[in-house]
């Protein structure tokens, strides 16, 4: 195989950055993270840009938030149902309390986390 095929195209080598990081927004402008629902008008306003927003974007908002909520309160659900009693024994070579890990991997806490939320009706 020769070299005579290969064509160079011409590339600028990108430069190292220099200077503070900047964060740049992906989406740009307010991310409408606190809004005002109007039930009356059936209107929802950003409450930081005072822009008006979808109704169904803010309620794909909400129920995001509270799938992610309940999520979480399950997983935690977990853990405690896996450590009821288990916390604290008594060391008989020194007489002190000593913690006993849980021993629950992952995907325990997991299979637990969504038998409860079944459980819960979520």
């Amino acid at each position: 195989m020769s070299d005579d095929n290969v064509v160079l195209l011409p590339v600028k080598p990108k430069h190292a950055c220099t200077g503070e990081l900047t964060i740049v927004n992906r989406y740009g402008g307010c991310q409408h993270v606190h809004f005002l629902v109007d039930e009356r008008a059936s209107e929802v306003t950003c409450r930081d840009c005072g822009e008006k927003l979808s109704p169904i974007w803010a309620l794909a908002q909400l129920a995001r938030e509270d799938s992610s909520l309940i999520q979480r309160w399950s997983m935690l659900s977990a853990h405690v149902r896996l450590l009821e009693g288990r916390t604290k024994v008594k060391c008989n070579c020194c007489q002190k309390m000593v913690t006993i890990p849980s021993g629950a991997s992952d995907w325990k806490i997991r299979d637990m986390a969504d038998r409860i939320r079944r459980e819960e009706g979520f």
